[in-house]
């Protein structure tokens, strides 16, 4: 089992995953599946054919943009990339790829697909099919070929694995051959929630898999059920079948990165660009490709109107290879849910289908923002062969009028951070550093566009915001429809440069006649154009699912960077018939729009008005990485650090919840409610993941009063303000709907209220301390919100839980190390006297004999590795829960061989349907702590989460030291729950994330009614296994300081080393349960087992992981069935 991709070498190597949060997964150790997972996966075999493929590696002259020039409509930056000189490669590359040949000559190449590009070989196959790969190695550096989901023993894995023998095929030398056999089981082939086909991918996995697969070899073996292909291997069921590659080929991380600079017009120059890591240089090597070509120069995937078509997408590469599969004017079929784009990680596939609706020429691209401006896309031609689809039923016409007009955007009006009740601009604080203005900082107020509607063509009577539509922030208005309406949008452009309107999921009225790209016509300044959209056909066909209003958004994309960073963003509604009233609103819902996004003012076309206007322009260093970061403002609707209004509520609310992201790979999103709880693919939530492009669609029941947040998963993203908070309160609902003003125009159709910013002109606040709190829609609250107590029980103890000795790592003398003089200095804390530390907690749910007793202490942990100069060892100081056996906490429950693997994580708690828990937590350790619980129902006096929530109480969400807290959650279950148990987290949240950080987080397992036994455990499955993919950031923990002096005492004098860069990253430690560099153990189980996997993440941007099971597919339990999957992926819970 492996992490793909980033984080494998020398790091993650056990087991990975990903899911939108993070999913339960369920597998076998062979390779059938029992009867309890699912009764499509018998045991019986399926006798199939024999099929043989000649298969070679072959070195090639890779050209990404053959056609030359600009081929489509965004290609911006085409000429950093595609252009060569005397200081660059241009756009051919030495790459070695695959190729199939007809026979073991290798004499002639099998005809290819004008479209399949760089993925030169697809092969099809189907379950019960034994296939023989005769590979060929005429390429110039050993290589292998190792497959994705199939069924081989060790001999015929083709993978390397340092320190062992690996056999002959691992990697197979140049003008080597090698025959692997692989067998295609009913587990490898699509599962009940699956297309007919699914794809699995192939790839050398030699001495660096990461630079075999860099320099282009990877393939795809589709696995189909039988019967479905014909004859000549040929899919008998659909009219097209597409194969997508999304990935950043890293040409600077290619086994012919050196000769490829032979292609510069100065070598030698090249040379000394790439040994020196010149970062232009570096990044022009970066080709974001689609089938391996740049800026649509791929021949285009051709289709004839209402043909059923497939895609199989597939990615692969590290932490820019996070994609959002689109098709202008389309919507995807993925499962039993319509899409607006397909996200897909490093390492996984989807398969999404689509009827071919529209003839003309039409884009396919990646809709992170930044991979389309740099040229993931590819053209493709819907032809009008005759063939009539069924006629869409005519709906309303709705009109919008909209003007894009200059503001003044304050991010944060109150000035304040209303979780923690501090002042933004509080000195050395995170919030400072984005919200402080002076001569050479913007601090928080931009010159913005934004989009605002007028009742009418003649732009002069502008709709206000009022009541709750406030919560859209910085959006334009919200436009809705159903399917079969048309949408005219008159666009008045009052800016100074061309914008559009460009939306997401419509069919446009006309074809695209331009040269290509997006059916985006720009409006230019001081001028106006209609736009035109059919919504197509929303209500869901026979098996599918679909919210009563789907997620979808709309932006300008003149440059779809620049425009939606300067703030041209809004949400679209489509929704199923019958759904909207008269005023064209949601029925008998509340509705709220969530757009989570990190604006970046640097890319934002006023950026040097705002550099002029507040600041003193010649003291500002454009390329300054700290005022660079002070620009990225991290909000929800253009609001950061809980500054929303408009979000509250009465207790007994439905909401329907609406949310979306767009951006570049930092807008990799993570949502996570307090206090409510929804169903998400068959599976009860607290969590949601967003990739740029991607949407979301919530209903929600409010039933716990108080003040709650609403806070992103990405601990970066989260300390620099995003997120919200929304309040609950007993009132009469029907008067709370009446107080609600939504400032909808009527038009034809009661088109919803834009929302409108006035310019601001007053005078600029460079210190803003007076502000209250955040209430009821104004930001004052006249009520008193009950929150709940919180408490945490830790213990101190010394434990080295490193099993094996680690490998030492790369780092000089710490003693050789050199003060710095950059920063004022900021002495090491002392550490606290050392005495136990416990944090225990007893639990015991309603209808079990025996009470458990959970403990957490604080342990000397080693997590892998030891270093010198500006480093640590890998000892650290921890606190971690431990269990006891009962309320005393005087004895502790030794782990079993079944726990083993837990690692640092506290003991897995297990529930089930209609138990309450009642939790006893002790805190032993030297600092405060608490419990909270993803997915269990609590009011405010059992949260276990610290913030600024005017609660009468907090002692639930900081338990002081030596202090008990009993916390009591009741557990619920989706009525339609896809899988026997579902997992998620508890964690300590007195201070959030740097408890985390610190060590206090365990596994949360919630079952159906009687799928546990007397014991508390599983009785559907042999073996159960809880595994956390995180970057432990030590910089973050409470002992930090603690760590240097105990551990490198010769360290602590030196000024600015908590902030010196090489110290604080030899301080992340990538692991699984706490363990580095292969060190967990306790993975271990029986042949023919039944295991079940929980895999989970927690952290930063870099946690995102996607993990490989070698040799194991798995399936992934979701509404509608499970699928089958290899690699998967999970992003910060």
């Amino acid at each position: 089992m492996s992490c793909l991709w980033s984080h494998f070498e020398g790091v993650l190597h056990n087991m990975g995953s990903w899911e939108r949060l993070r999913r339960s997964l369920v597998t076998t150790t062979t390779a059938t599946l029992s009867l309890v997972l699912i009764l499509a996966l018998q045991l019986s075999t399926v006798q199939g054919k024999d099929r043989m493929f000649f298969l070679g590696a072959v070195d090639v002259d890779w050209d990404y943009a053959p056609k030359g020039g600009h081929t489509t409509n965004v290609a911006h930056n085409a000429d950093f990339y595609l252009k060569g000189g005397m200081d660059r490669v241009g756009s051919i590359y030495t790459k070695t790829v695959y190729k199939l040949y007809t026979n073991e000559l290798f004499e002639e190449e099998m005809p290819m697909k004008s479209w399949q590009g760089i993925v030169g070989a697809i092969m099809h196959v189907e379950v019960g099919d034994k296939v023989t790969i005769y590979f060929h190695n005429m390429a110039s550096k050993p290589y292998s070929v190792h497959p994705h989901g199939v069924l081989y023993d060790k001999m015929n894995e083709g993978a390397v694995y340092k320190g062992k023998d690996n056999g002959y095929g691992a990697a197979v030398p140049p003008g080597g051959i090698f025959e692997y056999e692989w067998k295609i089981t009913k587990a490898a082939g699509p599962a009940q929630g699956d297309n007919p086909c699914i794809p699995w991918p192939f790839h050398s996995h030699g001495e660096n898999p990461d630079k075999d697969i860099n320099t282009g070899l990877i393939g795809v073996i589709i696995v189909c059920k039988p019967g479905v292909l014909n004859d000549k291997g040929e899919r008998k069921d659909v009219q097209q079948e597409f194969v997508v590659l999304m990935k950043v080929f890293d040409e600077n991380r290619s086994w012919h990165t050196k000769e490829n600079l032979d292609w510069c017009g100065d070598k030698e120059k090249c040379k000394e660009l790439l040994e020196k890591g010149d970062l232009d240089f570096l990044a022009s090597n970066y080709m974001h490709a689609l089938n391996g070509y740049v800026f649509a120069h791929g021949a285009p995937f051709s289709m004839c109107g209402n043909d059923a078509v497939v895609w199989h997408v597939l990615g692969f590469g590290g932490e820019l290879d996070l994609h959002s599969f689109t098709v202008d004017g389309e919507m995807l079929t993925i499962g039993t849910e319509r899409v607006i784009s397909a996200e897909v990680l490093p390492g996984t596939f989807v398969t999404a289908t689509m009827t071919a609706t529209t003839p003309g020429k039409k884009l396919a691209f990646c809709a992170v923002s930044s991979h389309l401006e740099e040229g993931m896309s590819a053209f493709i031609d819907v032809h009008d062969c005759g063939v009539q689809a069924a006629p869409l039923k005519a709906g309303k016409t709705r009109k919008y009028y909209l003007m894009i007009d200059e503001v003044i955007w304050d991010y944060a009006p109150t000035g304040m951070d209303l979780y923690s009740g501090k002042a933004l601009v509080e000195e050395h604080s995170t919030q400072a550093k984005y919200f402080t203005a002076g001569s050479k900082r913007i601090g928080g107020m931009y010159k913005k566009y934004m989009y605002f509607q007028y009742e009418d063509e003649h732009f002069t009577k502008r709709i206000y915001r009022y009541g709750s539509d406030k919560h859209l922030g910085i959006l334009g208005p919200v436009i809705r429809a159903e399917g079969g309406d048309k949408i005219e949008v008159l666009l008045y452009n009052n800016g100074t440069k061309p914008f559009s309107f460009f939306p997401y999921g419509l069919w446009p009225a006309e074809k695209n006649v331009d040269k290509g790209g997006l059916h985006n016509v720009a409006t230019e300044p001081k001028s106006k154009h209609a736009y035109i959209f059919t919504v197509p056909p929303t209500a869901p066909e026979a098996g599918q699912h679909s919210p009563p209003c789907s997620t979808s958004m709309y932006q300008s994309a003149v440059d779809p960077v620049r425009d939606l960073h300067t703030g041209l963003v809004g949400p679209l509604l489509l929704c199923q018939p019958h759904t909207l009233d008269k005023e064209g609103n949601q029925k008998d819902v509340e509705e709220r729009i969530l757009y989570l996004s990190v604006m970046d003012e640097n890319l934002s076309w006023l950026i040097d008005d705002n550099i002029k206007q507040f600041t003193i322009p010649h003291e500002v260093d454009r390329y300054d990485w700290d005022f660079w970061e002070a620009n990225r403002m991290h909000s929800i609707n253009g609001l950061s650090y809980g500054n929303m209004y408009g979000l509250d509520f009465c207790k007994g609310t439905t909401v329907s919840w609406h949310l979306f992201a767009l951006g570049d790979e930092s807008d990799v999103q993570g949502v996570h409610f307090h206090g409510l709880n929804f169903e998400l693919s068959g599976k009860l939530r607290d969590t949601l993941s967003l990739f740029p492009g991607t949407t979301a669609s919530i209903k929600t029941k409010i039933n716990h009063g108080g003040t709650w947040v609403i806070q992103s998963t990405n601990t970066d993203h989260f300390e620099a303000g995003l997120f919200c908070l929304y309040g609950v309160d007993d009132c009469d609902y029907s008067s709370h709907r009446m107080k609600r003003a939504t400032g909808h125009s009527s038009n034809s159709t009661g088109a919803t209220g834009d929302a409108q910013t006035p310019k601001a002109t007053g005078e600029r606040r460079n210190l803003r301390t007076k502000a209250t709190p955040r209430g009821h829609g104004n930001g004052v609250s006249n009520t008193t919100r009950r929150g709940r107590p919180r408490n945490a029980h830790i213990h101190k103890t010394r434990e080295d839980q490193q099993p094996l000795k680690p490998p030492a790592t790369e780092g000089g003398n710490r003693n050789n190390a050199k003060p710095t003089a950059t920063e004022p200095p900021r002495p090491v804390e002392a550490p606290h006297s050392p005495q136990a530390n416990d944090t225990g907690f007893f639990l015991t749910p309603l209808g079990k004999v025996k009470p458990e007793t959970y403990k957490a202490e604080v342990a000397e942990k080693k997590e892998g590795g030891e270093g010198g100069g500006w480093t640590m060892s890998s000892v650290y100081k921890k606190a971690v829960y431990r269990q006891y056996a009962d309320s005393s906490f005087l004895t502790p429950v030794k782990r079993t061989k079944a726990d083993k693997h837990l690692g640092i994580l506290g003991p897995i708690i297990r529930a089930q349907e209609g138990e309450t828990l009642e939790v006893t937590f002790k805190n032993k350790a030297s600092k405060p702590y608490s419990m909270y619980a993803h997915l269990l129902s609590a009011d405010k006096d059992n949260e276990g989460a610290l913030y600024n929530d005017n609660s009468g109480t907090q002692k639930d969400g900081k338990v002081e030291p030596g202090k008990s807290y009993v916390y009591k959650w009741k557990v619920t279950v989706p009525e339609k729950q896809a899988s026997p148990c579902f997992s998620s987290l508890y964690y300590s949240s007195a201070k959030y994330p740097a408890d985390i950080y610190s060590g206090l987080i365990g596994p949360l397992i919630i079952c159906k009614k009687g799928v546990l036994n007397e014991e508390g455990l599983r009785g559907d499955v042999n073996k159960e296994f809880a595994l956390l993919f995180a970057v432990f950031d030590e910089n973050q923990s409470k002992y930090i300081h603690e760590n240097v002096v105990t551990h490198a005492p010769e360290l602590a004098h030196f000024t600015g080393l908590l902030e010196d860069a090489i110290f604080k990253s030899h301080n992340k430690w990538y692991t699984i349960n706490g363990y580095a560099h292969h060190h967990l153990e306790g993975l271990e189980m029986e042949k023919e087992d039944t295991v079940a996997w929980h895999v989970l993440s927690f952290g930063s941007s870099h946690d995102v992981h996607s993990v490989h099971f070698h040799g194991q597919p798995i399936l992934l339990e979701q509404a509608g069935g499970p699928h089958v999957m290899d690699t998967v992926g999970v992003l910060p819970e």
